[in-house]
């Protein structure tokens, strides 16, 4: 039964008051504060342990844990929890399973499958999931976005259906076109805002601040010369110059019934470059009017027709 400085043995049962412990020795069961144990040890008290307690599996609110550790309660955590490395983590860090434990990780390196086809744009659906917009693209390879095209061949590229602007739009000189302004192309296929008269297409512009490379078709991508204007001129043609200085490689000829009109009859000037030759070679229905001409003490005639005759 009893043995003194060897041990304590119970064969049948051991009751310490009501309840304050119950041994059941056939079951293998103590209670603490219960009069029917259910499991090995069973307090009904709040205990309190000062060394290790080890056991194979534990559970909170649960009486067979499915794991080693099973919470099934609201747990408040004020101390440290490490991870896998033994590493508490910093401030904003989260916890994401590794597969085989867990490890502290900045949010900015999480990464996760995204809806939708290769490149397609996520947004947040009405479910508060992420989803994949199919027709609205980026292209990480170019930084090409694409807007109804998954294969966007430009820096934006918009396919199908419409597109309403309900905001200013900026031409490449970052201009607001002006009411009535249409937007065109100068010469290096920028967009510009160009007035509504450049849809007269029989009148050819010239302005201080063009370019012989442009198409002359309006005062957003003029002609720089009256050469230039020439060049391109028809029949019917009018060659529209604004008020400047206009120094042109002469002789210019002059098409048939073409006109050249001045802005202005002093600040329109027209300078020849090439001395002792004649300045404009005219044809048959030519105008020329408004215009003044600078150097001509060193240029042959101001209007003359070409020597090997007209067109």
């Amino acid at each position: 039964m009893a043995s003194v400085n060897k041990k304590f043995a119970v064969e049948k049962g051991l009751e310490v008051g009501d309840d304050a412990l119950v041994v059941d020795a056939d079951g293998r069961k103590t209670g603490i504060g219960k009069t029917d144990p259910k499991f090995g040890l069973d307090v009904a008290l709040t205990a309190n342990f000062d060394g290790i307690v080890a056991a194979e599996s534990v559970g909170i609110g649960s009486t067979q844990p499915g794991k080693d550790f099973d919470i099934n309660k609201d747990t408040i955590i004020r101390k440290k929890l490490f991870d896998a490395n033994a590493s508490e983590g910093t401030n904003g860090q989260v916890l994401i399973s590794t597969g085989t434990g867990v490890s502290f990780t900045s949010q900015a390196d999480i990464t996760t499958n995204a809806a939708g086809g290769t490149k397609t744009v996520q947004f947040k659906g009405a479910d508060g999931k992420f989803g994949g917009a199919d027709n609205f693209v980026y292209d990480t390879s170019n930084n090409r976005v694409g807007i109804g095209s998954t294969i966007p061949e430009y820096l934006l590229q918009t396919k199908g259906g419409q597109v309403h602007f309900d905001s200013q739009l900026l031409d490449s000189n970052k201009t607001v076109g002006a009411a009535g302004s249409v937007l065109g192309a100068d010469a290096s296929g920028k967009s510009v805002w160009e007035p509504k008269g450049s849809e007269i297409s029989n009148v050819i512009f010239v302005t201080e601040n063009g370019n012989d490379e442009n198409n002359g078709l309006s005062p957003g991508t003029a002609k720089r010369t009256v050469g230039g204007a020439t060049s391109i001129a028809v029949a019917g043609n009018v060659i529209r110059v604004a008020g400047g200085i206009y120094t042109e490689n002469n002789p210019v000829l002059i098409p048939r019934n073409v006109t050249i009109d001045g802005d202005d009859l002093r600040n329109t000037q027209i300078v020849p470059t090439n001395v002792g030759k004649d300045l404009f070679h005219v044809t048959n229905g030519t105008l020329i009017q408004n215009l003044s001409f600078v150097g001509a003490a060193n240029t042959g005639a101001i209007i003359a027709f070409p020597p090997e005759g007209g067109q």
